[in-house]
């Protein structure tokens, strides 16, 4: 499923069944935790209460409101030098796949790519700083299973940057974290912006074998 997993910037109308996300959350509890904590959170969105999130959304994107996410946003040139020309090279290679519907896919951000279903992962504020590697581990999981449901996926800050909209229509304890969202939702085939594959470094790059 890894490979055949990708980001979908565009979803069709279609919407999930309930116990479909059921599913899928039921996999990713089985995803691996430090010392067993287990504090990951999920809270999902969908139906009316996704919709009316995404058209506040919209509108504090019309007005050109500040995102102020739960996690501090780091911005590209506090990255390293190797991060920022990934991020140069996404920019570039994305803009010359889609030419002249670059600009549609920065709208689509606005609109959460359309996404059926928000699904949010939390964590306790007071975490301790190991629980993002089980966050990262039940993020991957439910990427995996959803694909295995035959569902696409997109994780994206878009969905984070206003946690006072989320707030209002999901019961996330001020006490939680907001950190990351996925999207889900059944992929729009005939949308250019999801033939888009992002590059990867090679393995002999990352990886090091000491023998």
């Amino acid at each position: 499923m890894v490979t055949k997993r990708h980001a979908v910037r565009r979803f069709t109308d279609q919407q999930i069944e309930s116990s479909v996300i059921e599913e899928i959350v039921d996999d990713a509890r089985r995803s691996p935790s430090w010392v067993d904590a287990q504090e990951t959170r999920v809270f999902v969105a969908m139906g009316y209460v996704a919709k009316t999130i995404r058209q506040e959304y919209m509108d504090h994107a019309e007005k050109h409101m500040i995102g102020v996410s739960d996690f501090t946003v780091v911005h590209r040139s506090e990255w390293s030098a190797a991060a920022q020309r990934n991020m140069q090279t996404l920019s570039e290679d994305m803009e010359a796949h889609l030419g002249n519907e670059f600009e549609e896919f920065v709208h689509a951000q606005d609109t959460l790519f359309n996404a059926p279903a928000f699904l949010y992962l939390t964590i306790p504020k007071t975490a301790a700083k190991w629980a993002i590697m089980d966050l990262g581990a039940f993020e991957q999981s439910i990427l995996l299973s959803a694909t295995n449901h035959g569902l696409g996926s997109v994780v994206a800050y878009s969905f984070v940057k206003y946690p006072d909209i989320i707030r209002k229509y999901v019961p996330i304890p001020n006490a939680y974290d907001i950190a990351i969202d996925i999207g889900l939702g059944v992929e729009d085939k005939t949308a250019r912006i999801n033939t888009f594959q992002a590059k990867r470094m090679p393995v002999d790059s990352i990886l090091t074998i000491m023998k």
